[in-house]
């Protein structure tokens, strides 16, 4: 948080939430090219410090309905937003300068899909003609500052804003809770690095409020009146496209994001699959973009559709492309072996990323390592006396196993 330029934080409300003289609603920034982060206005980014929302395990929003015959508890784990923190911010001063998210509905998830299938559809949220909700902060109170851990300074203070459902729009006020997190290579930067912020809010959304109106069938003991909403954030002065591997060109890691995107967050296979290979077939010998292809289709959670013929297929070409020399490239060509039924060549492909581990880093390698004694384990259970040589694969189900699984290899199969 460097010059404090407080004569720019009114421009900025006012730019990010889209005002002027012929607008009257606000408006929430739409996405970037890569789909992972919002467009910020210029007014923002001059008078700010910019946190990107950490989407996964770290970005949660909890929805519940607490009615008397039943207990409905959705989650999304891929809200795409910002905030804006003044430069030079201190306690006593607004912290939150700007801020907005998206949180697409085809994200939103219970746990039965039948249950999903009704909270996407025309009868509550209606996914197909809204495909997101949105929240924009209008403005906030002066930020109290709670308590200390060492470096790490938590405030809360109060956010109005207006949150936009099934397209219609309300203004409500919430209680936040934020943490500053400088980088600390003991607490931070193991985990990720870059500053970062913490934030954490609960508030209540009538779905009455947003125009929706009650069939007969769905009465109050089924799903209450009032919806309880609960959000953690974890924010990251370091944008979702930018990575710290040198080998990875923000092209590449765009097209990847924009992949995921369309896949993961809003369940369009077509689209995303379209995407996919107008990509590998503009980068032939991107031996990097055809293996995240490759890892995303066969083991990135969420994914409802996995098109395992062209995780085969990307995975082949990175593989031949480096010689079958890049340890995890191989074993991203294991996992999609293993998430295609096919063990006997899992067990193989895996073999050769574990003896190519000559200079590959401890973490990564402990990964690929993994994934081996995983097969081998399976094999083992099934009683095979040479697992690198049964036909193992055949009594083994096709469909991806992906969601069911821990995907040990993602940070092994990277780059």
């Amino acid at each position: 948080m460097t010059q404090s330029r407080v004569w720019l934080l009114a421009p900025a409300f006012i730019a990010v939430a889209g005002v002027s003289a012929q607008e009257t609603a606000p408006q929430v920034p739409s996405r970037s090219d890569c789909g992972q982060t919002l467009v910020i206005p210029d007014a923002v980014l001059d008078s700010c410090d910019i946190y990107h929302v950490m989407s996964g395990e770290d970005g949660q929003l909890v929805a519940t309905s607490d009615a008397a015959m039943k207990r409905v508890v959705a989650t999304c784990n891929r809200i795409v937003g910002f905030i804006g923190v003044p430069f030079e911010f201190k306690a006593g001063q607004k912290m939150l300068a700007a801020g907005a998210f998206r949180v697409p509905v085809a994200s939103l998830t219970t746990g039965n899909s039948d249950q999903d299938d009704q909270l996407r559809g025309a009868m509550l949220l209606n996914g197909a003609q809204h495909a997101e909700l949105t929240f924009l902060i209008t403005d906030c109170t002066p930020a109290e500052q709670t308590g200390t851990d060492q470096e790490f300074v938590s405030y809360c203070f109060t956010v109005k804003g207006r949150v936009t459902i099934l397209g219609v729009s309300k203004d409500i006020e919430c209680p936040v809770t934020a943490t500053h997190m400088p980088v600390n290579f003991k607490r931070t930067f193991l985990r990720y690095p870059g500053e970062m912020v913490s934030l954490r809010t609960r508030f209540e959304l009538k779905p009455a409020d947003f125009g929706w109106k009650r069939p007969p069938f769905m009465t109050k003991d089924l799903l209450a009146d009032t919806i309880a909403v609960d959000v953690a954030l974890f924010l990251n002065e370091i944008p979702p496209t930018q990575t710290l591997d040198p080998e990875f060109p923000a092209r590449e890691r765009t097209a990847e994001l924009q992949f995921l995107t369309l896949l993961r967050d809003f369940n369009e296979p077509d689209k995303a699959y379209a995407f996919a290979r107008e990509q590998l077939k503009t980068q032939p010998e991107s031996a990097l973009l055809h293996n995240r292809f490759a890892f995303s289709i066969a083991a990135e959670p969420g994914i409802r559709k996995r098109n395992l013929d062209l995780a085969l297929e990307a995975a082949t070409r990175a593989n031949a492309l480096t010689q079958e020399k890049k340890a995890g490239y191989l074993d991203t060509l294991a996992r999609v072996h293993y998430e295609r039924g096919d063990l006997k060549s899992a067990l193989a492909t895996s073999r050769k990323a574990v003896a190519n581990l000559a200079g590959v880093d401890p973490m990564t390698a402990g990964g690929i390592q993994q994934s081996l004694a995983k097969y081998e384990g399976e094999a083992k259970a099934a009683g095979l006396a040479d697992a690198a040589s049964a036909p193992v694969g055949a009594n083994k189900p096709t469909e991806s196993k992906a969601d069911s699984t821990t995907a040990t290899s993602g940070k092994a199969s990277g780059g």
